[in-house]
Order: structure tokens, then sequence, then C-alpha cells
């Protein structure tokens, strides 16, 4: 009888030895008014990431680096500037670029009712989107194995002077008023789970896979035909149309920024085009960013192979990345046409061990800034 006993013990313990490593994550992990994320994000990352990864896995992202940390306070809508576009917000994130996002947080969802900034297609002026339902950025409780679907809608009207000269070219006539609408779908699945390795330390996760189609449609209101999709008529095919982002999102209990967020090249899923993941503070020596000047950063800094830069606050224009060496010879050139913020990665390998400086210039030969590099070799 005690032979049984032991005997069927371990084979309980065999078969539900892999549940110990999986997680249910819990509102607990859900940010709230007055809460501070901090996260980095590496729009040239280098590491390698397998995709059809499923089930317990143990994920090793202890050399992720980025040039600076961001932090997302959230805040009383009554301090924002459209608060009162969206009643049934509890709290509001200002993002890069002044875009205020604004959410309804709940016991079990985290809900993005929409946002306030820049208009989605780029044509120059702000905007109220509004999501009709709601976008669900979060859920819980969530486990291993659980899907969802999902699908939300946007209009955004606006007159026809708002759309840059000799774009509706194209059209018989010039309505007096235009829309975007924008719908969004959303797959989820909740993929992975295990441990996910960092430089500030291990955490249990679980993984969700979410792929997003988002297709955004320019809309005429022609009299006596109402509201006509005229998105094939007019030259905005790079902005308008269908976009197709996959990503991978690693969740724990004791923490509440995404641990990594992985957005990967629609056409190569294993790609990963960029990453953010959370940071303990800054993580290089750079000073903090300050999104109102023009400025660059290099990171990692030391280099070792591959010099990345990031541009900040760039006015429009072409201009000459130069590198010079401790006694200002020159020994490294490239133009870039550069509007804004922009991500180049630079192979220093043929360069010597040694202390440079890089600044950028214009056409005009005027310098915008000059910075320190240092290159090292293993």
């Amino acid at each position: 009888m005690r032979q049984n006993y032991i005997f069927s013990f371990l084979i309980l313990l065999v078969f539900s030895s892999p549940l110990f490593g999986q997680i249910t994550l819990s509102n607990g992990s859900f940010p709230y008014l007055g809460d501070t994320l901090v996260s980095a994000t590496d729009n040239m990352p280098t590491i390698s990431f397998d995709s059809n990864q499923t089930g317990e896995q143990i994920w090793d992202f202890q050399d992720l680096v980025a040039p600076f940390s961001s932090e997302l306070i959230y805040d009383d809508p009554a301090n924002s500037t459209a608060g009162s576009e969206f009643p049934n917000a509890n709290a509001f994130v200002l993002a890069i670029g002044d875009v205020e996002n604004y959410y309804q947080i709940t016991g079990d969802e985290i809900l993005n009712l929409g946002y306030f900034g820049d208009d989605p297609i780029g044509l120059g002026f702000n905007a109220v989107i509004k999501f009709s339902p709601p976008v669900v950025e979060r859920r819980a409780p969530m486990s291993y194995e659980d899907s969802f679907s999902s699908e939300s809608n946007a209009l955004l009207p606006f007159a026809s002077e708002d759309i840059p000269f000799g774009i509706l070219d194209s059209l018989p006539i010039t309505p007096d008023s235009f829309r975007l609408k924008i719908n969004r779908v959303t797959e989820e699945l909740v993929d992975g789970y295990g441990t996910v390795e960092l430089a500030i330390g291990n955490f249990s996760v679980l993984k969700v896979r979410k792929e997003q189609v988002v297709t955004i449609r320019l809309e005429a209101k022609i009299p006596f035909f109402n509201w006509q999709d005229v998105t094939d008529l007019v030259g905005l095919s790079e902005l308008l149309g269908e976009t197709e982002v996959v990503s991978h999102h690693f969740y724990s209990n004791t923490a509440k920024e995404a641990l990594v967020e992985l957005f990967m090249n629609s056409e190569s899923p294993d790609d990963v085009e960029s990453v953010t993941f959370k940071s303990g503070g800054m993580i290089s020596s750079l000073d903090p960013i300050n999104w109102t000047e023009p400025s660059a950063y290099v990171y990692p800094n030391p280099v070792y192979f591959d010099a990345k830069f990031e541009f900040v606050n760039i006015p429009e224009g072409t201009y000459e990345l130069s590198i010079y060496n401790i006694v200002g010879t020159k020994v490294l050139g490239k133009q870039l046409d550069i509007s804004g913020n922009k991500s180049l990665k630079i192979d220093v390998a043929d360069l010597s061990q040694g202390t440079y400086l890089y600044s950028l210039e214009t056409k005009e030969n005027q310098r915008l800034f000059t910075k320190k590099m240092t290159v090292i070799k293993p």
C-alpha cells in the first residue's frame, strides 16, 4: 500500500511539475494614477528571437542596451489639455511628441479611450481620436493559452484646407469635408510562459503574441452622395491603407511595465525591428534626453563593432555625420536626410581603438553639435 502511494505521488509530481512555472497575471500588475513607468527603447536591436518557440521558455535579454530611458507618468486627466473630451478617463499619459493618451483602468481591463495629438497620417494638425469601442491594452486575470479578439474604430473629420496643396488634384471636385476612417483588428494569444532574464534581474512571465491590423481610409462628403471612399483616388498611398504589426509582450506580476516588448518585421517574423524593455533608470552614461533641442546619442559607448546613433529633434534637411579622430582628422562621413528623429547603425570595426568625436553638419557646414565616442577592441 505504501509503495502504491509513493508511486502515485511521483506520477502526480512528474505530470504537474511543468505547471509550477506558469503564472496567472492579476490586476496588481496594472499601473494606476500616480505610477511612473520607466523603460528604454532600442530602435536598432541586434538580438535574436525565435517566434516559433511556445510553452515554457527562458528568454535571455540581459544584453539589451539603449541610449536613454523614458518615463511614462499616469496622471490625473484634470491636468491634461483634452481631458474634457474623454469624460470616462481616470488616467492619462503624456507620451513623446506631447501626445496625450487617455485610459479607463478598471479591475479587469486597461482601456485605451483615445488620444490627443498629431493626426495619424502626418497632415500637420492636432486631432482628438476616440476609439469605439475602446482598445483593450491589458487584461486580468490572464493565463497561458488564453486568446482574445477585438476590433475598434475611429473617425477623424477635417476640412479640405488641412490636406497639403496638390494632393486632391486627382478628384473631379474638392469636397468641403473629409474624414479618416480608422479600423483596428487585434488578435492576441498567450503562447508562452517562463522566465525573462534582464540586466536588472529575472522575472516569471507570460508571453503574449499580438497581431494587429490597422486600416486607414479617406472618405469625402459629396453632395447627394454623402460619404464616399476616395482613398484610391488621391496620392496618399504611403500614408493610407493597411498596416500589420506583429509584436511579443512579456508581462510579470512583479512589474507594472511590460518587461520586454518586441516589434517584428512584418515580412520576416523573426527579425526584431525595435525593442522596449524595463530599465532601472538610465542604462548608459548619457545625459537625460532633451526632446526640444537638436541632439544625437551613440550607444553602446564605448563601441565595439556597431555604433547605433539616435538623432533627436533635427530640423528637416540633408546633413553630414562626421567622425574625427582625436587629432581632428576626419575618418568617416555619411550623408543623411533627417526630419525630426532618426536611427542609424554604422560599422566602426575598421576604426582603431581610441577616442573619437562625432558631429552633425548642415550643407552650409554649420555644425549642430560635437560629442565624444570611444572605440575599444575586445
